[in-house]
């Protein structure tokens, strides 16, 4: 299905002139809408489906819902189906390829599974978008992850009720040719190169077919993908106060093993750890993160656990953080800039790339004042002057 949905949106973003078939199929749309008094599309053209952003992959699949109509409707004008008053004529190849796409895009098959997709990706939507931001640690990233998952599995585990919904929003766009509901493809009893599954009716087939194995997938792709942000996630979370008195000796053997190398003086972690269980032994009110555990700590006094929770607050949870750098570098290190030194460049791709943290302007004027006190005198024109 998302294969067929890449090639539609290569077929419409490379040709101005399927481009502009598809602006007029969405304002006859928008015409048939305004008549029945029903709010219009939205959505302005289609999108391509992004390889490494899955926020778009996100917006591409709802704006696609609910361009479909006039999709259907444009690749029917395209391959000759349907007639217009244009009388715009295309060649053979753009006439195949719509026939071939009209055949894919309208199957039952593909209108369940992308009543799926929408359905399921509507639990992974804020994830992403998390994921892509650059204000998050690893715990908070892995509460997130872990309550996704809960819900797919509760979804999983009720997928007779769940699925219900999804097979009337299927049913919805089947109805669009004429099916009351998504027909069962033709079956063989030795049939191996598609999905052979023995169903009852009509919607039991498809939800064991489409809907159940693309739920699995989902859940087994997160398990698959964050395992390694759930191993340091638990260790971090053994050290918050609420946890730090059940940590075993193997667990603590775990942790040491892991940040080691970083800590200013390993051999006495054990003591450490000893002595950071007996400052939180009997607290009520405790911190509950590592942000707010870090104002209650002593760094001198808890060098190691410092240097462990300082680590765990900048362990990159994503890729995001690397990709947004060299975008970054695109607009910073210009041609006019590229003479600038390392450190310049860093100074600027950090303010570039964390926009939301604030700048006191004056602190920055102070500084500079003190280390260039021969350039200029900064001083406030708006103030009065002295006698």
């Amino acid at each position: 299905m998302l294969s067929d949905l890449k090639a539609l949106g290569v077929f419409f973003k490379y040709s101005p002139k399927r481009q502009r078939t598809m602006e007029a199929s969405m304002e006859a749309e928008n015409a048939k809408r305004k008549a029945a008094n029903q709010p219009p599309i939205r959505a302005q053209k289609l999108k391509l489906l992004c390889e490494t952003r899955w926020v778009e992959r996100h917006t591409a699949l709802t704006d696609f819902r609910e361009l479909y109509p006039a999709v259907v409707h444009c690749l029917q004008v395209i391959s000759g189906q349907v007639a217009t008053a244009s009388n715009v004529t295309y060649d053979g190849k753009s006439v195949t390829e719509a026939n071939g796409l009209l055949r894919a895009v309208t199957s039952d098959a593909f209108l369940v599974a992308l009543s799926c997709n929408i359905f399921l990706f509507g639990f992974t939507k804020c994830l992403s978008v998390l994921l892509q931001g650059s204000h998050i640690d690893i715990l908070t990233a892995y509460s997130e992850i872990t309550s996704a998952k809960e819900l797919l599995q509760d979804v999983r585990i009720n997928s007779d009720v769940e699925f219900a919904t999804i097979y009337a929003a299927a049913s919805e766009l089947t109805s669009l040719f004429g099916h009351a509901h998504p027909e069962l493809p033709r079956l063989v009893s030795r049939q191996t190169l598609r999905n052979n599954t023995p169903a009852p009716t009509l919607e039991i087939y498809w939800r064991r077919a489409v809907f159940v194995p693309f739920v699995d997938s989902l859940i087994e792709q997160l398990n698959s993908r964050f395992s390694a942000i759930a191993t340091a996630a638990v260790q971090g979370l053994l050290l918050l106060p609420g946890s730090v008195q059940s940590i075993t000796s193997q667990q603590q053997q775990s942790i040491l093993d892991t940040f080691s190398p970083d800590l200013p003086d390993s051999t006495y972690f054990g003591v450490e750890l000893r002595r950071w269980k007996k400052k939180w032994e009997g607290v009520v009110v405790a911190p509950e993160t590592i942000t707010t555990l870090l104002d209650a700590v002593n760094p001198t006094a808890y060098p190691n656990i410092t240097r462990i929770l300082h680590l765990l607050l900048v362990v990159p949870v994503t890729t995001a953080t690397v990709e947004r750098s060299n975008s970054a570098l695109k607009i910073i290190k210009t041609d006019l800039h590229n003479s600038m030194s390392q450190e310049r460049l860093n100074a600027l791709v950090l303010l570039y790339v964390h926009k939301a943290i604030p700048i006191d302007h004056e602190r920055v004027l102070d500084r500079f004042a003190k280390a260039k006190p021969r350039r200029f005198l900064l001083s406030d024109p708006t103030a009065p002057e002295v006698a």
